[in-house]
C-alpha cells in the first residue's frame, strides 16, 4: 500500500494511540490486506484492550 495519505494517517493514529494505551510501537508495516504491528506493553494491559 504505498505511502499515500491513508497510510500516513493510519500510522499517525497508531503512534498517537499507543502511548494512550501505555504501549510503545516497536514495528509497523502497513500492507493492502493486513497490518503487522508489534508493541511493547506492561503486563497490566489486557490483550483484549489493545486489539481493534
Amino acid at each position: 500500500m504505498g505511502g499515500g495519505p491513508r497510510t500516513t494517517r493510519l500510522e499517525e493514529l497508531i503512534r498517537e494511540t499507543a502511548p494512550e494505551l501505555g504501549c510503545e510501537m516497536v514495528a509497523l508495516e502497513i500492507m493492502p490486506d493486513h497490518l503487522p504491528l508489534v508493541v511493547s506493553a506492561t503486563p497490566q494491559i489486557e490483550a483484549q484492550r489493545t486489539r481493534g
